[in-house]
């Protein structure tokens, strides 16, 4: 495939035309469906707590796989393991910083795909001047967002249950969350 395609008088190939444009299709997959797709679902602190718990580990696989693959299918000259080794630490670093989200979301995405089994949490209901918040028992989890609170709002209207700006400061509700593949729970 080392066809080339001519733009603006500039001999591009085809292969590299390629790779750009499914470059740019995962990348705007993953701006415009998936990233608002998980924040509509998980909670920001379950967020975080993956990223900052667990991301380094699928990390640390992604950079042996690199290492094996790489090792594997280089030439053994010094020249090439030191280009190697130095590729290797520049993608340690610069790949840590920018796939962070991105291997985060991605992750949690493959998560919902099947809900293993149900988890009921319950949220102690704070209604300050039409402002809602949730807090839990353990007083673990606090649920500020609004986006979030609307759609476990929603979530109650489906079931014919009081809206959160019904309740009184005090009340409490039951909240079901599905537990994921991998044993992060999220909203259904």
């Amino acid at each position: 495939m080392n066809k080339t395609i001519t733009i603006f008088g500039k001999q591009i190939k085809l292969r590299r035309i390629l790779f750009y444009s499914i470059f740019i299709v995962i990348f705007s997959i993953y701006s415009f469906v998936e990233k608002p797709f998980i924040k509509s679902i998980y909670l920001k602190s379950d967020i975080e707590y993956f990223a900052n718990n667990h991301f380094w580990k699928i990390y640390l696989v992604i950079i042996i796989f690199f290492l094996l693959f790489g090792f594997f299918k280089i030439e053994k000259s010094k020249e090439a393991i030191g280009g190697f080794v130095l590729a290797t630490i520049f993608f340690l670093i610069v790949g840590y910083v920018w796939l962070n989200h991105f291997i985060t979301t991605q992750t949690l995405f493959l998560n919902q795909i099947k809900s293993v089994e149900k988890k009921k949490v319950v949220y102690q209901v704070f209604n300050h001047d039409k402002i809602i918040s949730l807090s839990n028992k353990t007083n673990e989890e606090f649920i500020f967002d609004d986006s979030f609170t609307e759609k476990i709002d929603r979530k109650r209207k489906m079931n014919q249950q009081k809206s959160l700006s019904q309740l009184k400061h005090g009340d409490t509700i039951n909240v079901f969350y599905d537990k994921g593949l991998f044993g992060f729970k999220y909203l259904n």
